[in-house]
């Protein structure tokens, strides 16, 4: 454990004097860092063998790997496992382990195959960052963008299936609201996030917001339907609470 222990800071010491000579050296050579240390751990997820999104590799506090993405994006899956596809040229059906449906995080067995990511500190206003991930399935994007501050959103939670049951605002439908959408009410919950500038797309959830030294800040989930640079991110509390569970 001890050796272990060393080790993975001896690589964390490596990695930010790599991370920061790169950052002063130019974007180019710090996006080229960030695609090819960061984005070892990003991975294309799919819980049908179709469609879905994006997440990393992080480790719990066992020891064991998760690969971490969005509840959103592991909810569709008819059998409890997701496809996981690496730019490194592998897939492979992970178990999903863990549903965190009120801050819309789902953990999923990891590979030894995809590093770790580790956790960065909390964010101040202004800090820059780059959400990393597989939009529309495409291979690696980087996307730049600041951290705006906290927000608050409200987001349709269709698990509550009584009015009793929905821990938000209620929204009453008429009837022929009932019949157009096949429900009598509308849930919705809020949620505590951090806002980014970062530009995202469909296929973005569950992508890690990183810092410069490529350390997960957040968590890409929810965006503007106005605007791709209006989005929002898990915050790093909520995350750091769900994978020291395991």
């Amino acid at each position: 454990m001890v050796k272990s222990t060393i080790k993975k800071t001896l690589r964390n010491i490596i990695l930010g004097v790599s991370a920061l000579f790169l950052a002063v050296s130019g974007p180019e050579m710090h996006q080229y860092y960030l695609r090819h240390t960061v984005g070892k751990s990003v991975v294309q997820i799919s819980p049908n063998g179709k469609g879905g999104g994006s997440g990393f590799s992080m480790e719990g506090a066992s020891g064991e790997l998760y690969i971490v993405t969005n509840e959103h994006v592991c909810s569709p899956s008819l059998d409890g496992y997701v496809y996981i596809k690496s730019d490194r040229g592998f897939t492979s059906r992970k178990e999903i382990v863990h549903i965190d449906t009120i801050h819309d995080i789902c953990l999923v067995k990891g590979d030894k195959r995809i590093p770790a990511l580790d956790l960065a500190s909390k964010p101040s206003k202004g800090d820059t960052h780059f959400v990393i991930g597989h939009p529309g399935g495409r291979k690696l994007t980087i996307s730049k963008g600041e951290y705006i501050g906290n927000d608050v959103i409200e987001l349709l939670d269709m698990s509550a299936k009584t009015v009793a049951e929905c821990k938000g605002r209620v929204i009453e439908l008429n009837f022929f609201e009932q019949m157009m959408y096949g429900m009598q009410f509308v849930c919705l919950k809020s949620m505590k996030t951090y806002a980014s500038s970062a530009i995202a797309y469909g296929g973005n959830s569950g992508s890690p917001a990183v810092n410069v030294w490529g350390n997960v800040m957040g968590i890409l989930f929810a965006g503007s339907r106005e605007q791709n640079t209006d989005n929002h991110l898990v915050p790093l509390e909520e995350l750091k609470r769900v994978i020291s569970q395991f």
